[in-house]
């Protein structure tokens, strides 16, 4: 992050007042989609052995995000950006009954690329529940996501 911010520190000055802004907006999006990308990465090959160390990740994470950007992306645009990590937050956070609401959440907010996949990716970090809990949450998963799925095209036949 240093070198980046470096280097933009060093062309910015040479760009139109207008285009700054939009440079470092397109920085932090940049940044936000290879860092959720790492964790999925992550995901695949489990290093963490307690929730806890999921979470404080997480947590300095999204502060050190926050912290680089924060003088040079207004604060609307750094929130929805950091939106993703805030829900990995939560995901991590909620307790096993709760998760499949995450996951509805998540798969609302950001769209199609959050997809079954991910989500079964994503419970390989849940490393606080036994396998076959997930089992069990992965199930519920895919009936909560049918359902809402339904009640979907069910409001959009009377909009």
């Amino acid at each position: 992050m240093t070198k980046i911010f470096n280097y933009l520190n060093e062309i910015t000055p040479l760009l139109h007042k207008t285009y700054i802004r939009k440079v470092w907006k397109l920085c932090l999006e940049k940044v936000t989609m290879l860092y959720t990308q790492s964790i999925l990465f992550l995901a695949k090959n489990v290093k963490f052995k307690k929730i806890e160390q999921f979470r404080t990740k997480l947590s300095n994470d999204l502060e050190t995000i926050h912290h680089w950007f924060k003088n040079v992306v207004d604060s609307t645009s750094r929130e929805n950006n950091l939106k993703i990590i805030q829900d990995l937050q939560e995901f991590a956070e909620a307790s096993p009954p709760l998760i499949s609401m995450t996951i509805v959440t998540l798969k609302k907010v950001h769209g199609e690329g959050f997809n079954y996949s991910t989500f079964k990716l994503l419970m390989n970090l849940r490393v606080d529940i036994n396998k076959s809990e997930k089992s069990s949450i992965i199930e519920d998963c895919k009936e909560v996501r049918e359902s809402h799925f339904l009640i979907l095209i069910r409001c959009e036949g009377f909009g």
